[in-house]
């Protein structure tokens, strides 16, 4: 047995007390007094019960701790929550947060602490995910509003505003996007209001069917309505300041027009108001 794993491992802690209970034990107290005792582990019956707890919440939860592991710390912050937050708050939570290369402390203030995670964490929740969980909570009634749904899943309400906008747009762009982020999903829905929706969905179909795939940074000149490899981007310091030059060619209405468009998508700060 390797004893260190198992008494740091609030899951493998747990498997172990379960594997005993009824045969070697009957209660925490006792698993405790048995594995000092019989194995040198000394565990409190505390943490026992604590380790059991967390097994015990939904794998929706404990999936997205797969990569970095769970430690006892995080399973006392994760049973703490469940207690104060509710388990479907976390559940709900743990369904829109993106595990991918997160670290444990992380992903359990992403849990635990809902808005102040996000805002640490780099945009954790991804646009899509949250926008269904959202509608999925319209329909069974946990909530009826933005702001209802942002309290209970304990982020920022423009968070979730920003996520219904996004999940908004034309079906033949995202699936252009199919992970697409927060960043550039704001980029693509304030393109959308300068080009349109129809304009947006014939360029998506066309791009779509174009060999090689684009690249995102592609996909996003051909929406712009920038010729691929006619540009060119040159950066350079002046004074304090970065400066990016972005050559179109000669001077002539379209070229104008395009970066006029593109400088518009850039400063865009237009306002998402959710229903």
């Amino acid at each position: 047995m390797h004893t260190k794993r198992t008494i740091a491992d609030p899951l493998h802690l747990a498997a172990l007390y379960h594997a005993g209970y009824g045969v070697q034990w009957n209660s925490y107290r006792e698993a405790a007094t048995a594995l000092a005792t019989r194995f040198k582990m000394n565990i409190g019956f505390a943490r026992i019960r604590e380790a059991v707890a967390v097994s015990e919440l939904p794998s929706e939860i404990l999936a997205i701790f797969n990569q970095v592991g769970l430690v006892n710390r995080t399973a006392r912050k994760l049973v703490k929550a469940a207690k104060t937050e509710g388990v479907s708050t976390l559940v709900a939570r743990a369904r829109i947060v993106d595990s991918s290369g997160k670290s444990r402390a992380t992903l359990t203030a992403a849990l635990v602490c809902g808005e102040v995670a996000f805002e640490r964490s780099t945009r954790l929740y991804k646009p899509l995910l949250l926008a269904k969980t959202y509608s999925d909570g319209l329909k069974e009634g946990e909530w009826a509003s933005a702001k209802e749904a942002a309290e209970t899943l304990g982020i920022d309400r423009q968070t979730v505003a920003k996520a219904i906008s996004i999940a908004t747009l034309p079906r033949e762009v995202l699936a252009l996007f199919p992970d697409v982020g927060v960043n550039l999903g704001e980029r693509l829905v304030h393109l959308t209001k300068i080009r349109g929706s129809e304009k947006m969905k014939a360029l998506a179909i066309e791009a779509s069917r174009t060999i090689p795939r684009l690249s995102q940074e592609e996909l996003i000149g051909h929406f712009v309505g920038l010729a691929r490899n006619k540009a060119k981007v040159n950066l350079r310091k002046s004074g304090g300041n970065l400066v990016l030059e972005y050559h179109l060619g000669q001077i002539n209405e379209v070229a104008e027009s395009k970066i006029s468009l593109m400088a518009a998508l850039l400063n865009a700060e237009i306002p998402t108001r959710p229903k």
